[in-house]
C-alpha cells in the first residue's frame, strides 16, 4: 500500500503493518516486527471467525421475539364473514 508522506508518523507513515495497525521507523524494522510472535498472533487473531451483532446479544441473554401477526389479513377476514 501506498501511504502519503507524514512528518508526525514514524518513517514518514511509509513503513506501516496493516495487520497490526503500527507505522515503523524503516523497511528493515518492519520485516523484524513481521518474524515476531506478536504480529504472528495478530494474524492468528485476525484468521478467526469474528462475532456479529447477533451473535454477541444472544451471547448476552438478549434475545428477539417473532410474535405472531395481532390481526388476521384482511382476505381471511372476508372469508369468514361470508360463511
Amino acid at each position: 500500500m501506498k501511504f502519503d508522506f507524514d512528518d508526525d508518523l514514524a518513517g514518514g507513515g511509509q513503513y506501516y503493518c496493516t495487520e497490526c495497525g503500527r507505522h515503523f521507523a524503516d523497511d528493515k524494522t518492519r520485516e523484524a516486527h513481521i518474524k515476531t510472535k506478536v504480529h504472528k498472533r495478530r494474524l492468528k487473531d485476525l484468521a478467526q471467525a469474528q462475532y456479529s451483532h447477533t451473535e454477541a446479544e444472544r451471547g448476552a441473554g438478549k434475545t428477539t421475539e417473532v410474535l405472531p401477526p395481532a390481526h388476521a389479513p384482511k382476505a381471511q377476514k372476508t372469508a369468514r364473514m361470508e360463511t
